[in-house]
C-alpha cells in the first residue's frame, strides 16, 4: 500500500516569495507616502499654530513681535544680533508655554548660563516632524559676546550654553536683485516684520537701531497675501538639493555663532541672513536650507504662513517675483 505525502516543493515556495516581495514593493511606497503625509499635515499644523500665536501677540502687545529682545539698550552693536532673545520667545505664553516663558531673563541676553536651562527646551511645535539634522541640541554656544570688532583668534568664552532648534523662521524681506552686492542691499523690500533703524547695511554694520515696530495693518498687500513665517528645516547643517553637504560644526570659523543659521528658537540672528534671496538662479524654496532660503523635506516644495493664520503650500517651481510680491508688505502686488 502507498503512502501519499503532503508538502509544498521549492518552487512553490519561491512563488510565495515572489509574491510577498511584489505585495512589499507596491504597499511601502504607499505607506511611506501615507506618513509623509500625515508628517506633513502636523507640519502645516505647527506652522498655523505658530502664526496665530503671533497674531495673539500682535492684539495684545499692539505690535508684531521684535526679532531682537533683549538688554541692548537703544543701540546693537556688532554681533550682539546672534545673542539676544528672539520672537519665537516672546511667543511661549500664546503657544501654552508661559511657564518656560517665564524661566527666561530678559534683562540678560539668551545665551547667559542663567538662561541655559530654558533655551535647552526641545519645543515640539517649532520642529517640521519630516526635518532631520545631525542633532536636536546645539551645543557649545558662548555665554559671554565677543569683543567687537571681532579679533583673531577669538578669545575662548568663559562659558557655554546649549540651544534647541526650530525649523521655522520669520520672513522679513525680500531682495530684488542677485546677491551680494551693494547694489542689492539697496533693492530689499520688507516684510510684516519691520525694517532695520538707523545706519545699517550688509557689509559694514557695526551699531543699529533694531527694527521698527509694525502692526498688521502696515501690511498693505493684504493679510492673505503677505508671507510671515517660512520653513528653514534641517538646520543648522547645511543640505542642498535634498543632500547633508555638511554638518554644523560649532568650532568650525563661519560657524562660530549659533546664529548664523538662524537655527534655534532662543536665539535671535544676524537681520540680512533672514531675507530671502534668488539662490543660484533658482526661485529659493527647497534649493538649499542655507541662511536666505525656504527650505524642507516635504517633496515638490515648502510651507509658508501668511499674516492671516493660513498655511500654504509653496512649489519649488515657484517663480521668484511671485516669492517677491508675497514677501513684500506694501508693493501693491
Amino acid at each position: 500500500m502507498s503512502t501519499r505525502r503532503f508538502g509544498i516543493t521549492i518552487v512553490e515556495v519561491l512563488v510565495v516569495f515572489l509574491i510577498i516581495g511584489i505585495l512589499m514593493a507596491i504597499l511601502l511606497p504607499a505607506i511611506q507616502a501615507a506618513r509623509e503625509s500625515a508628517r506633513r499635515v502636523q507640519c502645516a499644523s505647527n506652522l498655523r499654530q505658530v502664526a496665530l500665536a503671533v497674531q495673539t501677540y500682535e492684539q495684545a502687545q499692539r505690535r508684531i513681535p521684535s526679532l531682537y529682545n533683549g538688554p541692548y539698550g537703544n543701540e546693537i552693536a556688532g554681533i550682539e544680533a546672534f545673542y539676544l532673545h528672539s520672537w519665537h520667545a516672546l511667543i511661549l505664553p500664546q503657544l501654552e508655554e508661559t511657564p518656560l516663558y517665564q524661566q527666561l531673563d530678559f534683562s540678560k541676553m539668551a545665551s547667559h548660563v542663567d538662561n541655559g536651562p530654558a533655551i535647552a527646551t526641545r519645543l515640539p511645535v517649532y520642529i517640521c516632524p519630516s526635518a532631520t539634522r545631525s542633532q536636536e541640541l546645539l551645543d557649545g554656544i558662548r555665554s559671554d559676546i565677543p569683543p567687537w570688532p571681532l579679533v583673531s583668534p577669538i578669545p575662548p568664552s568663559s562659558a557655554t550654553v546649549s540651544a534647541a532648534v526650530t525649523d521655522y523662521q520669520a520672513t522679513v524681506g525680500v531682495v530684488w536683485g542677485p546677491r551680494p552686492s551693494a547694489q542689492a542691499e539697496r533693492m530689499v523690500h520688507f516684510g510684516a516684520w519691520g525694517e532695520p533703524l538707523g545706519d545699517f547695511n550688509y557689509d559694514t554694520v557695526t551699531h543699529w537701531k533694531g527694527t521698527r515696530d509694525l502692526r498688521f495693518v502696515h501690511v498693505q498687500d493684504g493679510l492673505s497675501h503677505t508671507m510671515l513665517i517660512c520653513e528653514a528645516a534641517g538646520r543648522p547643517d547645511r543640505i542642498r538639493t535634498g543632500e547633508h553637504w555638511y554638518p554644523y560644526n560649532l568650532t568650525a570659523e563661519d560657524d562660530r555663532y549659533a546664529g548664523f543659521e538662524a537655527s534655534t528658537w532662543a536665539l535671535s540672528s544676524y537681520y540680512y541672513w533672514l531675507l530671502i534671496y534668488q539662490y543660484e538662479g533658482h526661485s529659493g524654496v527647497s534649493v538649499a536650507n542655507f541662511s536666505e532660503t525656504f527650505y524642507s523635506f516635504h517633496p515638490q516644495g515648502s510651507h509658508v504662513a501668511m499674516c492671516d493664520g493660513s498655511v500654504q503650500f509653496s512649489a519649488e517651481d515657484t517663480h521668484f517675483t511671485i516669492l517677491q510680491a508675497q514677501v513684500s508688505r506694501d508693493r501693491g502686488d
